[in-house]
């Protein structure tokens, strides 16, 4: 029986060190690491084993005390402790491996930059580069330009009168 449940705690524990792939280390420079960069998996452990080993931990202190069930509250202070424990460590592992391999990813990007809307190679000799020239140096600027003089407003008129419409009986 203690088998299976070391089995089905180490089935549920290390959601990131089960699921985020390390990079391998003898793999050739010319390819592009295959690995894991997120760390969502990390941070998930990091909340499960938080919430679920603390509350576990937590209800294991209730039941410990004068005159209460020492027989449940022990276990579960140690079992609590124990995925604390355990998904922390995954979760650590977990990061370590994906800030390792952003790493990898970013020196790798760094020295073979493929993105074709930039090219790497220089330009060659009597061809014009692929931007626009520069305007030459030494030219003088063009003198600023005057804002024109405001226009006058023409005073409003006075609106002409209304005729009053007579009385009506």
């Amino acid at each position: 029986m203690r088998v299976v449940a070391l089995i089905c705690a180490g089935a549920v524990s290390g959601c990131a060190l089960a699921t985020i792939k390390a990079r391998d280390k003898r793999a050739p420079t010319e390819q592009r690491p295959v690995c894991t960069t997120s760390w969502q998996n990390a941070q998930l452990d990091v909340g499960i084993g938080g919430i679920g080993g603390g509350l576990t931990m937590l209800t294991g202190a209730l039941f410990i005390g004068p005159g209460d069930n020492e027989d449940t509250g022990v276990p579960l202070l140690i079992g609590g402790a124990v995925t604390f424990v355990a998904f922390y460590a995954s979760a650590t592992i977990g990061y370590f491996r994906a800030k390792d391999c952003r790493e990898a990813n970013a020196a790798w990007e760094h020295t073979h930059f493929t993105n074709p809307a930039y090219p790497q190679y220089p330009v060659p000799v009597g061809q014009p580069p692929p931007y626009g020239q520069p305007p030459p140096y030494g030219q003088p600027q063009p003198a600023p330009q005057p804002y024109p003089a405001p226009q006058p407003v023409p005073a409003p008129q006075p609106a002409p009168p209304q005729p009053v419409p007579p009385p009506q009986p």
